[in-house]
């Protein structure tokens, strides 16, 4: 199983509202989501994960569903008596 790199996990934070809208990751995925190229490539010096992240979720192509597909391989659970007619797949959160 892979796990999200800092900038996918960010991300991924980010699109499902867990910054929190006055922390200071909400207010940087904020900066990051509405800054030019040239604004980008500053702060990409010092948020460099987070900054790809945001330029690889805004101008790749299935790189957001790519993300999404590796963070529910890592967090579907089997609940139940683990019986093969009872399993039943579940988000761990």
């Amino acid at each position: 199983m892979k796990t999200l790199t800092k900038g996918e996990q960010f991300i991924y934070d980010w699109q499902y509202k867990r910054h929190g809208s006055t922390s200071f990751k909400g207010y940087l995925a904020k900066a990051l989501a509405v800054a030019d190229t040239r604004n980008l490539a500053k702060l990409k010096l010092a948020f460099p994960e987070e900054a790809e992240a945001m330029d690889n979720f805004h101008h790749k192509k299935g790189w957001w569903d790519r993300v999404q597909d590796k963070y529910d391989a890592n967090h579907l659970v089997i609940v139940g008596d683990h019986s093969p007619q009872t399993r039943v797949a579940s988000r761990k959160e």
